[in-house]
């Protein structure tokens, strides 16, 4: 029988208790502390800068307020395609009374003093040279997202992104932090700048200004979540006609049909409606240094945008919204910028009788734009050669071609014949199949199906979905297999 039982008992104890407490202060404590069932912990960066930046911004906003929400426009929407060869009046479809008039032009003009007068108070949150492409994405346009990402990098550019979403609940662990870093992408969220009271006052369509605004890079290319650049574009950043305007932009189809009271409030001369197109925001080139102020204008325009300014500068045009902003506040600073003049061209395929359905649009290389080179340098020496410059973007506006919906039947489908047949989505114009590179689709539909097979069970969005993969998959057989690409252009 052991000697003293009781008090071995205690020391044994005693002993376990002092190696328990040591065990628990050398181990890490997340360990201890269990995650709350649907609540996902993430790593919150020091966004301090930007929010110092949104207060200062957010009192200017409010100091400088226009006033009443303008009234509901009488009639419909200004809907006129561009043409550089006719002058047409400049519709105005706005009632607004001139009391209502001279307030906002009082406002526009005390937000400019501002910004001019306190430059030395304030400086745009960014990291000084460095460049980054900045992009925007929730629920159904993560699986495109990823799409145009992955054929962001078959150009093999090194190129950074930052992904804008608006609120926490749209944060997708799987994609944030296990996909998107390895794409060289980081997910931000914007209320976690502006915080819960300063969201009260943002709609999705400003998510772009203010993207721009807290971005990291000092020289950023937007791109749209559907938008893709079909080679390397950071070749645009050293190019000179960048470098001299720090602002570049790609042409709509339409008319740019702002109201002629905008350049009463904003106080500049109208311009005539064939001197440029629409902006089509769906890829744009900025310089936060260079356009610091432009940017600050860009905001409040945005921040005003659906109660006043919105409705000025586009008066219901298709997409209206913040795509005219960033030049109306360039030109109403007087800073300098480049509008692309080489007309956008659409990609689709034929209707029964022969008429196109566009499902993408196509945007030329700014350098060849800005400084035409001769014929013979320009084009290939075959048969084929189109007098088209150089493709540059693919914007895939409609349908959205995502991989959980694309085929479903009652969505409009550019990947039938008219005889209901599988085929490609992009068949005409021909010029422009050929002037973008026949393979390109190819290499889209490649990366839809790698996303579909590789991440169907990753998306929120697609948690309620069936066999994506299979689809995908089918439709590829059908349409792609057995044809031999060459490399991406």
């Amino acid at each position: 029988m052991a000697l003293f039982p009781g008090r071995v008992r205690r020391r044994d104890v005693l002993i376990a208790i002092i190696l328990l407490v040591i065990f628990w202060l050398l181990t890490p404590l997340w360990q201890y502390s269990p995650k709350p069932h649907g609540i996902v912990r993430r790593t919150r960066l020091d966004y301090r800068p930007q929010q110092e930046f949104w207060r200062y911004l957010h009192t200017l906003f409010k100091k400088n307020d226009p006033g009443i929400t303008l009234p509901e426009r009488p009639g419909p929407a200004a809907l006129i395609e561009y043409n550089d060869t006719h002058e047409i009046p400049r519709p105005e479809l706005l009632q607004i009374p001139q009391t209502a008039v001279d307030k906002i032009r009082d406002a526009h003009k005390g937000f400019v003093n501002d910004i001019k007068v306190d430059n030395a108070q304030w400086s745009l949150p960014y990291k000084p040279n460095t460049r980054g492409i900045v992009t925007a994405a929730s629920g159904v346009s993560f699986p495109i997202l990823l799409v145009s990402l992955r054929m962001i990098r078959r150009t093999h550019t090194t190129l950074p992104m930052e992904v804008f979403m608006m609120l926490e609940e749209e944060y997708e662990p799987d994609i944030c932090e296990g996909v998107l870093p390895s794409l060289n992408a980081t997910c931000v969220i914007i209320s976690d700048i502006l915080g819960a009271k300063g969201m009260k006052d943002i709609q999705r369509a400003q998510l772009k200004s203010l993207a721009i605004l807290f971005s990291s890079f000092e020289d950023i290319l937007w791109l749209d979540s559907d938008c893709f650049p079909l080679r390397d574009p950071e070749y645009i950043f050293q190019s000179e006609v960048y470098q001299s305007t720090g602002l570049i932009t790609w042409p709509d189809f339409w008319a740019m049909t702002t109201s002629p009271l905008y350049y009463e409030i904003s106080s500049q001369h109208p311009l005539p409606l064939k001197e440029r197109p629409s902006t089509e925001a769906a890829e744009l080139l900025l310089s936060k240094k260079k356009h610091s102020l432009t940017l600050m204008l860009v905001s409040y325009y945005n921040y005003y945008g659906p109660s006043h300014y919105y409705p000025l500068l586009s008066q219901g045009a298709p997409g209206g919204g913040d795509k005219e902003t960033f030049l109306a506040a360039a030109s109403a600073l007087g800073e300098p910028f480049y509008a692309i003049t080489e007309r956008a061209r659409r990609l689709g395929h034929p209707t029964m009788n022969g008429d196109l359905v566009g499902s993408a649009t196509v945007h030329y290389d700014p350098i060849r734009d800005h400084e035409p080179i001769t014929h013979e340098k320009l084009q290939p020496k075959n048969e084929k050669a189109t007098t088209l410059p150089r493709a540059l973007f693919i914007h895939t506006y409609y349908p959205k071609l995502e991989s959980a919906t694309i085929f479903d039947p009652f969505n409009v489908q550019p990947t039938r014949n008219p005889d209901g047949k599988w085929s490609r989505a992009w068949t005409k114009p021909e010029e422009t199949i050929y002037n973008v590179g026949f393979d390109t689709e190819i290499h889209f539909w490649e990366e839809v199906k790698w996303v579909a097979c590789n991440l169907e069970n990753k998306f929120l969005s697609w948690k309620n979905k069936w066999g994506v993969c299979e689809r995908v998959t089918h439709y590829w057989n059908s349409v792609f297999e057995g044809i031999q690409s060459s490399t991406a252009n």
